[in-house]
């Protein structure tokens, strides 16, 4: 076969190589200038870091958190409770079995950890984070609702029967690690991050641009919440004012 021939065989292989070289590229620049990786779903590690760094958290609690540093063992005691994590320690600050001071987001959960925004898996030996872990809705919603200061956590005690007559609907959820749910579905239908007739299900993953739609949303309830300088519920506010 002459050069030329073969040349002409392997010019479609050259083209669709070239093509595919382009669109790599094209992914990795996007990962490198987002931080995320294109089409992929937001890990647990960063969404707390979104979170963290979009609501300031560290420093809105800045005196808070220098005062952690002297009285730790004041700070995580309630997490300590909520937490079968037994190798717990103060110097290097180590809450879970899979955060250590090396990790890039190790900051943001701690901080996240110590003001109550998030928690480890309480069922799973020793209550790790899992950073790395794809982030579901309920979960991106409960710390999104936490940091921005518009819905605190609940515990299972405080479900009750008389709750908007939904008890029975949720037996279920009441007998495993899933509890929890209820609280913040609820949240979200009264003051608009989803509707009741959308297909939303707690346990899908987040993107980015579903995260910022929490976020905003947040904000906005915020706002409305400062605004009226009230601590009531304030979805009733969101939802009377029309958002």
């Amino acid at each position: 076969m002459s050069h030329q021939n073969k040349q002409m065989l392997l010019y479609p292989f050259i083209q669709r190589l070239t093509a595919l070289t382009l669109v790599s590229m094209t992914l990795s620049m996007f990962s490198v200038v987002t931080g995320f990786a294109a089409g992929n779903f937001l890990s647990r590690g960063e969404t707390i870091h979104e979170v963290v760094q979009h609501f300031e958290l560290k420093e809105k609690n800045k005196v808070f958190l220098e005062d952690c540093a002297v009285y730790i063992d004041d700070c995580i005691f309630t997490f300590s409770a909520r937490s079968n994590f037994q190798g717990v320690q103060t110097q290097p600050l180590i809450l879970y079995p899979d955060v250590y001071p090396a990790y890039k987001y190790y900051d943001e959960i701690n901080v996240a950890s110590l003001l109550e925004v998030v928690m480890g898996y309480w069922d799973e030996p020793g209550s790790p984070f899992l950073p790395e872990r794809e982030i579901s809705k309920i979960e991106a919603l409960r710390m999104v609702m936490g940091a921005a200061g518009i819905y605190k956590w609940r515990d299972k005690s405080d479900l009750s029967i008389q709750e908007d007559n939904l008890y029975d609907r949720i037996q279920g959820v009441l007998q495993n690690s899933n509890w929890w749910y209820y609280f913040y579905t609820q949240f979200a239908q009264t003051s608009g991050f989803i509707t009741e007739d959308s297909n939303w299900n707690p346990e899908d993953k987040v993107t980015k641009a579903e995260l910022q739609r929490y976020i905003e949303k947040a904000d906005q309830i915020a706002r409305i919440y400062e605004k009226n300088n009230t601590s009531g519920d304030p979805s009733a506010q969101a939802k009377s004012s029309g958002s």
